[in-house]
């Protein structure tokens, strides 16, 4: 994958990475933003088990949930990102 120019790798253990709505590797936190078809889905709770297991911490809001409340979508994400460090 090349980006502005420079040559950029992705692990293979991380390759699941690109299917993640948004990612703070600073943070080790994922957030996820879904539609209702998502809800129990094997393969969602698979994938959060493998990125737990590699020390991520996920959020994950339904799509009509960031619709009618970005401002509390927002806080939760900062409350969580001020927690990063505990």
């Amino acid at each position: 994958m090349q980006t502005a120019g420079a040559a950029s790798h992705v692990h293979p253990r991380f390759r699941l990475l690109r299917r993640t709505d948004f990612v703070c590797f600073d943070a080790r936190l994922i957030v996820e933003v879904d539609g209702f078809q998502h809800a129990e889905n094997g393969r969602d709770l698979a994938r959060d088990a493998f990125f737990r297991g590699e020390g991520f911490r996920i959020l994950r809001f339904w799509n009509e949930e960031v619709v009618k409340n970005l401002d509390g979508v927002c806080l939760a994400i900062l409350a969580e990102l001020r927690n990063a460090g505990e």
